[in-house]
């Protein structure tokens, strides 16, 4: 059985998710959770400071699952692989999560440093992207850009997939989205053919 902290979480994240965050009352979290309004102020001062310690936690758990991909040992495409993989799992299995991550307006509740982790996802991205540079596994291109391609590509299907317009779970695309990041980024051989 889970806790009432663990309700509490739960609860927000439901209705972050689906309301979003001003539209969501502390008495709608506490009814939701089956608690009183004191049982929230208990754990958390206010609405805003349980968002932003939600946010610390999902967020660090991402984070440190994307650096342990990164130290993975694989080879590129692997290590993208895992990347999308890890996402598309996440918002197939806990699309609250995902929703909350990537599509609230979090300047609304959180400190610079907690909004400079969405940033530390993109570097481990970036970093991933600069290793298979320097082990000559993909074309040279500027790390930052190829990680915004990665993310905006799997956050657009999040949404996508959250408007009804796609309807199969999203690890089922998996295989096609690595296929089309790796064409952009596999090295080619030089061709003598002119366009």
């Amino acid at each position: 059985m889970k806790n009432s902290r663990e309700n509490i979480f739960s609860a927000a994240l439901e209705l972050f998710s689906r309301q979003g965050f001003y539209r969501t009352t502390v008495s709608q979290i506490a009814k939701r959770a089956g608690l009183s309004d004191g049982a929230i102020y208990r754990h958390f001062p206010g609405k805003y400071e349980l968002a932003a310690e939600i946010y610390s936690e999902v967020m660090t758990g991402l984070i440190e699952t994307f650096k342990s991909i990164r130290l993975s040992g694989a080879d590129f495409t692997g290590k993208i692989e895992a990347v999308i993989e890890l996402l598309f799992q996440t918002a197939d299995e806990h699309p609250q999560k995902i929703n909350f991550i990537f599509f609230l307006k979090h300047s609304e509740f959180l400190s610079s440093q907690q909004m400079r982790m969405i940033q530390q996802i993109s570097e481990e991205i970036a970093a991933v992207i600069r290793e298979g540079i320097d082990n000559d596994e993909i074309i040279p291109v500027d790390p930052r850009l190829g990680a915004a391609m990665i993310i905006g590509s799997i956050n657009k299907l999040i949404e996508m997939r959250n408007f009804k317009l796609i309807d199969e779970p999203l690890i089922n695309l998996k295989e096609d989205c690595l296929n089309l990041f790796m064409t952009g980024f596999r090295k080619c051989e030089k061709s003598n053919a002119v366009f």
